[in-house]
């Protein structure tokens, strides 16, 4: 385990890192959201979505729908994973059922009617939307990781550095994808707030690495 310094994350097999606050990953023009994670990958940013300052913490304003990012990650396989981000939900601006945060063969997403983290997965022996408990408020920041586990197959919700759910559930092939959507997966599953933070690990990421993460960044965002 690793420290990725700018941001101080887990440098465990990560295989995206966005982060509005560093000049490295977004210099404040052009359409193109760097990777800082060192995998050489990046996401094109789409519908013209503003930086702003929300809560105290900068990020990317999703105001409108359409505003989104499209992650160019190379081709990889793997039933270990890990999704996880910093977003600020506010008053939708869209029907539909969830605000899609990172969306590929596996999902992290914000379930708009119940205000929960919501984690799917495709081709997995307990499919459907699985969700903690907790509700998270609106105009606040929250930190989300959904981690998917293949050797003790179960997936693992956390919220705010807590483990809040565990569900019993593997997947029975890999995931294979080249371009995953942030923000946006469709006009009735628009995200509608900030996104600040952006993490993808080809990895499960252990509950003391996820708190790290959690602990490196909450100030930041008044936590």
């Amino acid at each position: 385990m690793g420290i990725f310094r700018g941001v101080r994350t887990t440098q465990t097999q990560a295989n995206l890192i966005l982060d509005a606050s560093s000049l490295r990953s977004y210099g404040g023009s052009g359409n193109v959201w760097y990777d800082i994670s060192g995998s050489g990958h990046y996401a094109d940013i789409i519908g013209s979505p503003t930086i702003k300052i929300l809560g105290g913490a900068k990020c990317f304003h999703l105001d409108t729908v359409g505003k989104r990012f499209v992650a160019r990650v190379t081709n990889f396989s793997t039933n270990n994973l890990t999704f996880e981000a910093w977003i600020f939900p506010q008053d939708e601006i869209s029907s539909g059922d969830r605000g899609c945060i990172i969306q590929g063969s596996a999902y992290l997403s914000w379930n708009k009617s119940n205000q929960r983290l919501s984690s799917y997965w495709y081709s997995t022996n307990n499919q459907g939307y699985h969700e903690p408990s907790l509700q998270m408020n609106r105009n606040e920041w929250h930190h989300m990781v959904g981690v998917w586990n293949e050797t003790d197959g179960r997936l693992y919700q956390y919220i705010n550095g807590n483990l809040e759910n565990t569900v019993s559930t593997v997947a029975s092939s890999g995931a294979y994808y080249n371009d995953m959507n942030i923000g946006w997966e469709g006009d009735g599953r628009q995200f509608s707030g900030g996104i600040s933070v952006i993490k993808i690990y080809n990895a499960a990421l252990s509950g003391a690495e996820v708190l790290q993460n959690y602990n490196s960044q909450k100030s930041r965002f008044g936590r």
